[in-house]
């Protein structure tokens, strides 16, 4: 007897959501991406309300200064108080791009000390974590968190699948206390373009209906 077996095909579409992956390792970020430092040399620009820009990088926050706070970053720094967080005490800050990347990582040194004037935070040092939002234009494409370790020269970087523009960075849990941002690096093409998972299981699906065919006609000439 011939049988006829349909076989259902049920594709998962790619989604629409970005795929992010988070780095600490700044050797390891600019070999992936090919990130390029977008501030260069920062400037002595004193303290600034509002935005400045910076290389191509647009540093937007509603108090920040740039003088040579910090020990572990070589010549100046962005150093961010009184900043966009959530509270009036919380820090934030927004590195508005230039135009659409697909990476994006900066140096950042959190202090632990209250007494001192370079290294030091305010009066009261608090280990902040921070929520590291990408925009696209208003879009948010994804976001992440962050808690990096007291008085070392750390690293914080991002590869994503979609786009983005600006990286809004704010404080969640700390107080009005500093926080030392270096240089600013992106790139503007994706480090890996992935196989979507609607090729694969498009693929198995066709070749799972060719087996069944193969033996729906090996059986027919039995």
């Amino acid at each position: 007897m011939f049988r006829v077996v349909l076989v259902s095909l049920v594709l998962a579409m790619p989604s629409a959501e970005a795929a992010i992956l988070i780095y600490t390792n700044k050797i390891s970020f600019l070999v992936d991406t090919a990130a390029t430092d977008r501030t260069g040399a920062i400037p002595n620009l004193g303290i600034v309300t509002g935005t400045a820009t910076v290389g191509t990088v647009t540093v937007s926050a509603p108090k920040w200064l740039s003088p040579d706070w910090s020990s572990l970053l070589p010549g100046q720094d962005i150093a961010i108080s009184d900043g966009a967080g959530p509270t009036i005490y919380s820090d934030g800050v927004d590195f508005g791009l230039g135009g659409p990347v697909y990476a994006a990582g900066f140096d950042f040194h959190e202090p632990g000390s209250s007494t001192a004037t370079i290294d030091g935070c305010n009066l009261v040092c608090t280990d902040s974590t921070f929520l590291v939002t990408l925009l696209n234009g208003a879009t948010t494409v994804d976001s992440f968190q962050f808690n990096a370790p007291d008085d070392v020269l750390a690293f914080v970087g991002v590869s994503s699948s979609l786009a983005f523009d600006t990286v809004q960075i704010r404080e969640i849990v700390g107080t009005d206390d500093n926080e030392f941002y270096g240089h600013v690096y992106a790139a503007s093409a994706p480090a890996v373009v992935p196989v979507p998972a609607a090729a694969w299981l498009f693929g198995g699906a066709l070749g799972a209906l060719g087996l069944v065919r193969r033996r729906a006609r090996d059986g027919l000439c039995a």
